[in-house]
């Protein structure tokens, strides 16, 4: 998994007698806990295939989380019938307390679509750690049952205690379903498929509201379609950098609405901007630091490798915004980020797209809850180092201004506004002398956006009329929905009318479905009934908006 925690860390010993482990378990999304039906019935000392549903909890112990205090679970699907066969060997448990915030709860697949999968297994023996097994799923030999071949050469085998466990995709990550490890080792293992239960339905019934099922949902769904719209989003060569942002904004949401998702939401990123991932695993880990830390840490971690390739260290940009993205939660591996940071910019050791004026904001928004005295002087030195840049075009100085005040805003308030309303006064000269370049106009837009929406509507109300122009505003609606819902929708409206008369097809559908978004941050329900009148390609970010929006009420 991309963020350094596999789904390895999601696996729990099922406890017997004596608090033996009999087999495992492991967490799913929603917070289930899946294993096998034979498993709980040999923890709780009954026969094997006993029928009925027992009432008794069942103890649980997740080895690899830092939390390794037993839990209790309840049974909250059994298989149905006097007499169930080994397709339907499940059962699902609610547990009684939380699971633990450092365990991740693993995406199932509804169905297996096709045999020959790469898999990778997992279980736990009685003299060592977890044992890793890899194999291939082949085929199927009866209802809900497939056959894993075991891969030749491996140094371990599925043994029974492996029972329960996930069999998981080793290119996606999904779980397909669950282990049952044959005691006669020429039998070798089964997966049990997951198309016997009806997963969502679970889901409703364990929730007091739907609030908890929609999310999934709808954030099912978006990660479902983020290959298609990488894939779009890379080929529309004119607003790349528009969709790039799109793409970074949606995996925040994602951390937001329902933070066992993130490891699966970064799996599924694969275009090939490295630097896009990275500011999108940034923006999670943020979301995360507070709660998650050690998740969050991963998170950055691999950030930092996918700016640089993986073949250098960071540089002292990229470590101050891994400084950023910890500080909420993490302050002291954030303070050993920054004096690294400090250290490099010392020596002038830059990236090709550092500045020092950017990296000490950075750094001065990483101080800001741990020293904020200190965070504010920084912050007026990047200011002083920023007005004796050289820049050759006038708009790349407005759009550092911009970008420097969004950075700062944290830090301090009237020198951020100080900082947009220079931005402002630049653009005004620049749009004498020719079109503002398109790819910094979003970006600019996006940062005074921050800091003064007002102010970003003023600057793009000024640009020619076009695409540009009434995609620009949709980032300022976006910016309004918290202190001013009803502008927020009202502008939404005015952008859907001039798109009606403006564009053609392929600008009006980014455009609907940007508006979209901002409606999203204030009418969720509204925004849900648009989804179906955007292509499959265009709906992850707005999926995952309303997601964010449900779950932020």
């Amino acid at each position: 998994m991309r963020d350094g925690i596999g789904p390895e860390h999601a696996v729990a010993h099922v406890l017997g007698p004596g608090a033996r482990p009999v087999g495992l378990a492991f967490a799913a999304a929603g917070g289930r806990v899946m294993t096998c039906a034979h498993v709980v019935n040999t923890a709780l000392g009954r026969p094997r295939r006993a029928p009925d549903e027992p009432d008794l909890r069942v103890a649980l112990l997740f080895p690899l989380s830092a939390d390794d205090a037993p839990r209790s679970a309840r049974v909250l699907h059994w298989p149905e019938g006097p007499e169930w066969d080994a397709g339907r060997d499940l059962a699902v448990l609610a547990l009684d307390e939380p699971i633990p915030g450092d365990v991740p709860e693993l995406m199932l697949a509804p169905y297996v679509r096709h045999a020959d999968i790469p898999v990778q297994l997992v279980g736990s023996a009685a003299t060592s750690g977890m044992r890793h097994v890899r194999g291939h799923l082949v085929g199927s030999v009866a209802a809900h049952r497939w056959q894993i071949n075991q891969e030749n050469g491996e140094p371990y085998r599925a043994e029974p205690g492996f029972s329960g466990g996930p069999v998981w995709d080793r290119n996606t990550g999904v779980v397909l379903g669950v282990l049952r490890a044959a005691s006669d080792e020429h039998m070798g293992a089964e997966c049990v498929d997951f198309s016997s239960i009806d997963v969502t339905g679970m889901a409703e019934r364990r929730t007091h509201s739907g609030v908890d099922t929609r999310v999934a949902r709808l954030l099912d769904e978006a990660t479902r379609l983020l290959p298609e719209y990488q894939a779009y989003a890379a080929s529309d060569v004119d607003v790349v950098p528009y969709h790039h942002q799109a793409l970074v904004d949606a995996a925040e949401n994602v951390a937001h609405a329902e933070p066992a998702r993130v490891p699966a939401f970064a799996r599924a990123m694969t275009m090939t901007y490295d630097r896009v991932n990275s500011d999108s695993l940034l923006r999670m880990a943020r979301v995360l630091a507070a709660r998650h830390p050690e998740r969050a840490r991963a998170l950055v971690a691999e950030a930092g490798r996918l700016r640089h390739g993986g073949t250098q260290q960071p540089s002292p940009e990229t470590l101050a915004m891994m400084a950023v993205a910890l500080a909420p939660g993490d302050s002291a591996y954030a303070g050993r980020l920054v004096a690294q940071a400090e250290a490099r910019l010392s020596d002038r050791s830059f990236g090709s797209h550092d500045t020092p004026p950017m990296v000490l904001a950075h750094i001065a928004r990483a101080l800001a809850p741990m020293d904020p005295d200190r965070a504010r002087s920084l912050g007026h030195r990047a200011q002083t180092l920023l007005q004796r840049e050289d820049y050759d075009q006038e708009d790349w100085r407005a759009t550092q201004l911009a970008e420097l005040a969004a950075v700062l805003a944290e830090v301090d308030g009237p020198g951020a506004e100080e900082l947009v309303l220079r931005a402002e006064r630049l653009m005004g000269r620049t749009s004498r002398h020719g079109p503002f370049t398109n790819g910094y106009l979003f970006g600019m837009i996006r940062a005074v956006s921050s800091v003064d929406p007002a102010c970003a509507e003023r600057i793009v109300r000024r640009r020619p009329d076009g695409f540009h122009k009434t995609a620009a505003l949709t980032i300022v609606a976006r910016a309004t929905a918290a202190g001013d819902p009803a502008y927020c929708l009202a502008l939404a409206g005015e952008i859907e009318a001039m798109a009606e008369t403006v564009f053609a097809d392929a600008r009006h559908t980014i455009v609907t479905a940007e508006t979209a978004r901002a409606i999203a941050a204030v009418d969720p329900d509204r925004a849900e009934r648009l989804v179906d009148l955007l292509p499959p390609t265009h709906r992850t970010p707005l999926l995952t908006q309303i997601a964010r929006s449900l779950r932020e009420g």
